[in-house]
């Protein structure tokens, strides 16, 4: 619901429809509004309703109906307020906004859908906690990435050794089982098919801390500190793959 204060002046734009309401005056009992709109749309009050009928086009018509209908609830709005009824004025003012904002969408011309012109980017989380790794994926899948995921290094290893899994980055917890970040690092550093990849490294400690250097032939290409900073984390991807593409 759209809720705005009642103050003198203020106005809302339905730019769609090409409507403003605004609030003229309020003292006492007493309060006055405005509806400003497009000469070729006409708003009636509710005694003049029945005039309202003419042989101008479907879209038209429907519309004049709609906004006859809000001047009904301005009628009841200034009443209530006359009546000192000042909180089902304020309902009834926040409905008529509500319907008033409806009527601007339903009119409001289509957006159109952007074309994907690039592939997007696919990326491969290696992560051991359940919880955190589904986390991301999700967020990653809302912002356009195509995610798959692997619980610890010896997996992602298993998984990077088809060529057509190849990701454009890899996530990589430093942390795990088996196989950690640092040992799966350099096990694909010294992959002639794999040394390659990019690869961001994810931990809660600094990546001197747990052996790791930020660049050069055998280190990591990127360092994201838990915890992450998915905006930061998602340009980082997209960047990596508009540069990759270029190159």
């Amino acid at each position: 619901m759209l809720v705005v204060s009642r103050r003198c002046d203020e106005e809302i734009v339905f730019p769609a429809i090409g409507i403003t309401v605004k609030i003229l005056n309020a003292s006492g009992n007493r309060a006055r509004l405005g509806i400003d709109a497009p000469s070729n749309i006409q708003i009636l009050r509710g005694e003049l309703l029945n005039s309202a009928e003419n042989e101008e086009q479907k879209t038209k018509h429907q519309l004049r109906n709609e906004l006859n209908t809000i001047t009904l609830f301005i009628e009841m709005y200034e009443r209530l307020v006359q009546r000192g009824d000042l909180d089902r004025a304020h309902q009834t003012y926040l409905q008529m906004l509500t319907r008033l904002k409806e009527i601007d969408q339903n009119y409001a011309p289509p957006v159109p859908i952007p074309t994907q012109t690039m592939p997007l980017s696919r990326v491969l989380i290696v992560e051991d906690d359940d919880n955190e790794r589904e986390l991301l994926a999700g967020l990653l899948r809302m912002d356009g990435c195509l995610v798959e995921t692997v619980p610890d290094g010896a997996e992602a290893l298993v998984r990077l050794s088809s060529p057509e899994a190849r990701p454009d980055v890899v996530l990589l917890d430093m942390m795990m089982p088996r196989i950690d970040g640092p040992k799966m690092l350099s096990m694909i550093r010294e992959n002639e098919l794999l040394n390659d990849l990019t690869i961001f490294g994810m931990s809660g400690h600094r990546a001197d801390e747990v052996g790791v250097t930020i660049g050069g032939r055998n280190g990591i290409n990127a360092w994201f500190e838990k915890p992450l900073n998915p905006n930061r984390l998602v340009e980082a991807i997209h960047q990596r793959r508009t540069t990759s593409a270029v190159a």
